[in-house]
């Protein structure tokens, strides 16, 4: 699915690993009258196991601190391709009179082998019996080390109608990519060492933040709350009641960046502002204006700017209207490469960006419905290559979805579904349908003691050129002879719920081998073969 995100600022540019990191943009923040503790576990095939805890706790009354731990590892169904993570993140939140400090650690460690996919699909699509780890692989000795590190620290104090912000954050990425054997035809270049790839990528940022944002009025069924925004400056906080009023903020950041792979060391500083101006999102039709602008450094010329409305009605449900135009500077590892396999120096043109986007949702109803629009000039992309380049025309790509949900009695059918539409001859391969169903009994046993899930799940995409995937750069690029796709992937699940403890079993695809072994992630890389799991959750407020 085409999802761009346009991030403002120096920016690395390798987010494979985003999906499965803790991030400040998830964090939350706890308020309790009781310690709250959830522990997770997940048991699959191939020694797959997934364990998580999280625990937060009021200290005092106006202070709290918590953490979460996940790790997760799998020794996977193919030769090499062993993977383990480890994610952690503490914070606090701290209240004293009109003073509020916010504070968080993430750390995220990633471990896994890399076999560059099968070494020949024939052994995978034709010999349905062969057992899958003995099926060559193209790499036996690369490995994927990836880091990150966050800190964050946001301070709030407020003078009645307005509240003034500083916050200070750092950001370190530290990527490593080994091969003990590189002399192989799977690597096209070899630019350092032949006998040993040992690639090292450092990436750290560290910024200050000033701001200014007025405190939005309370509705008068709202009551007292509190909500905290922990990257953006302009968080607010409810008061007592009152009419809706004009709201507006501002905040100033600076930003000093460094790049480091081999024989290349780049230090960079930008200075950003960022804005709003919008009614209370209390009112009927509620508008907000946004924009930022580089001033300085890398980042100078830099921006964007969009406007957002929302019409809220009881009995026609919700309307959200968007549109903007940004432009944003190429990323670091796009521009600037000094690896064993893959070596560039691009001066890229910046990417410009507008995009539009209506949306209709109703909760009575269970449906939501939209249409997006993006239009890109200067758009940045791996080549067959997998190197970077840079696409002078425009990029248009229009994108409709429905999401519909039916129920009969104890039946729930959940349906998603996605086309997308992208001209061609662009440097860029999406399926154009996607869909997503679900189909499930559901029901309370046992005196209402028990409550039950008995379903599958259904995924399917139409065919197309998905992009291959490249281990040494950890990027996705653009290849044109194999086309995927056009497979259902089933899932079959039963899920339980008793008090405060949630147990699931589930067959993940359960199709396999029934449908052709035409199954692939991306070429090469076969999806996993039918795999059983077993999880529980167990929520405790004591």
């Amino acid at each position: 699915v085409f999802t761009p995100v346009f991030p403002a600022g120096i920016k690395l540019g390798i987010t494979g690993m985003d999906p499965y990191s803790f991030n400040q943009e998830q964090m939350k923040y706890y308020h309790l009258r009781a310690p709250l503790t959830e522990l997770y576990y997940v048991l699959g095939s191939k020694k797959e196991q997934f364990f998580k805890v999280l625990h937060s706790q009021n200290i005092t009354e106006n202070f709290n601190a918590g953490f979460e731990y996940r790790t997760f590892g799998a020794d996977g169904f193919y030769s090499h391709q062993k993977t383990k993570h480890f994610n952690f993140k503490g914070f606090t939140w701290l209240k004293s009179g009109r003073y509020n400090l916010i504070a968080n650690g993430l750390w995220n460690n990633f471990d896994f082998e890399e076999n560059g996919g099968i070494a020949a699909d024939s052994l995978f699509e034709v010999l349905s019996n062969i057992t899958k780890n003995s099926i060559a692989v193209n790499l036996t000795n690369a490995r994927n080390k990836w880091k990150n590190r966050q800190f964050l620290v946001n301070q709030y104090i407020d003078f009645g109608k307005q509240r003034f912000s500083y916050g200070a954050s750092y950001h370190s990425n530290s990527l490593s990519y080994k091969d003990d054997f590189p002399d192989t035809p799977f690597y096209k270049n070899i630019f350092i060492d032949s006998s040993q790839t040992n690639d090292k990528l450092q990436f750290i940022k560290v910024a200050n933040t000033l701001g200014w944002t007025t405190v939005e009025p309370a509705s008068e069924d709202s009551g007292s709350s509190v909500k905290r925004d922990a990257g953006n400056a302009s968080s607010s906080v409810k008061r007592d009641a009152g009419n809706a009023s004009l709201q507006a903020g501002l905040n100033l950041r600076h930003e000093y960046a460094e790049y480091h792979q081999n024989t290349v060391d780049t230090f960079l500083t930008g200075i950003l502002a960022k804005g709003f101006l919008g009614n209370s999102s209390y009112r009927k039709l509620n508008w907000r204006l946004e924009g930022d602008y580089g001033i300085d450094g890398a980042i100078k010329g830099n921006y964007s700017a969009s406007v957002h409305f929302t019409l809220k009605s009881k009995s026609k449900g919700l309307f959200n209207v968007s549109s903007g135009i940004l432009e944003r500077t190429s990323s670091l590892s796009d521009a600037l490469s000094s690896a064993n396999h893959f070596q560039w120096d691009n001066r890229f043109k910046n990417i410009n960006t507008i995009f539009g986007t209506l949306e209709f949702s109703e909760v009575k109803r269970r449906i939501k419905t939209g249409i997006s629009a993006y239009l890109v000039n200067n758009y940045v992309y791996y080549n067959e290559k997998a190197v970077p380049a840079q696409f002078s025309n425009d990029l248009g790509i229009v994108k409709f979805y429905l999401v519909k949900d039916f129920t009969w009695k104890f039946m729930v059918l959940k349906n998603s579904l996605i086309y997308q539409y992208v001209s061609e001859s662009m440097p860029i391969n999406l399926p154009v349908l996607i869909g997503y169903h679900s189909l499930y009994i559901n029901g309370r046993l046992f005196k209402n003691a028990l409550y039950a899930q008995l379903g599958a799940d259904l995924y399917y995409s139409s065919s197309y050129y998905a992009d291959a995937y490249m281990p040494a750069s950890g990027r996705f690029y653009n290849q044109f002879e194999k086309k995927l796709g056009s497979y259902p992937y089933v899932d079959l699940f039963l899920n339980f719920m008793v008090s405060s403890a949630r147990i699931f079993l589930k067959v993940s695809h359960l199709n396999s081998g029934l449908s052709g072994n035409s199954y692939y992630t991306v070429p090469h890389y076969p999806m996993p073969d039918r795999a059983y799991k077993l999880g529980i959750s167990w929520m405790f407020y004591d």
